[in-house]
């Protein structure tokens, strides 16, 4: 299982805080590497409320705005009314919907302070070409090529 945390951190002036996102087990930063169906933990630090939406980066806007996940998202938010995911400590898990898009970037809102910057959009990031067990293609592929290779050496002798 993946785990996101939100957070809000200080930084320079003149604003003095922004949300941070941060990924444990999988990914790097704020980036996720994930199956179809992963279960994904969304939790926030303190007392932090914060509203996360999710761009299809496949899609032109405005008809980009999607909830990736299986169930039903915690209603709109922004300016485009995106359907979103509340976030606070102790919220339950998500999972990943199976037909979820390839490349969806999130964006995270901070409601329990408001003078906070939003977070700058990180990527959940599901390959096209992934098996099962979570390997790559490439090593998928380094394997069928060893293998084809042995055969044909063994037909060769």
């Amino acid at each position: 299982m993946t785990t996101i945390t939100l957070d809000i951190r200080p930084i320079a002036p003149p604003v003095s805080r922004q949300v941070q996102a941060s990924v444990k087990t999988v990914g790097d930063g704020g980036n996720a590497l994930l199956l179809p169906g992963a279960e994904i933990q969304w939790t926030a630090n303190g007392r932090d409320v914060f509203r996360v939406i999710f761009q299809d980066l496949d899609k032109p806007p405005p008809d980009n705005w999607i909830y990736p996940f299986t169930g039903t998202n915690d209603g709109p938010f922004g300016t485009d009314g995106a359907p979103s995911l509340e976030v606070r400590r102790g919220i339950p898990t998500k999972f990943l919907s199976a037909d979820a898009p390839k490349n969806i970037k999130y964006w995270v809102f901070s409601t329990s302070d408001t003078d906070a910057l939003r977070l700058d959009p990180m990527i959940i990031i599901r390959p096209q070409f992934m098996a099962r067990d979570g390997t790559t293609l490439g090593v998928t592929c380094a394997v069928l090529g060893a293998a084809v290779g042995a055969l044909v050496a063994w037909a060769l002798m």
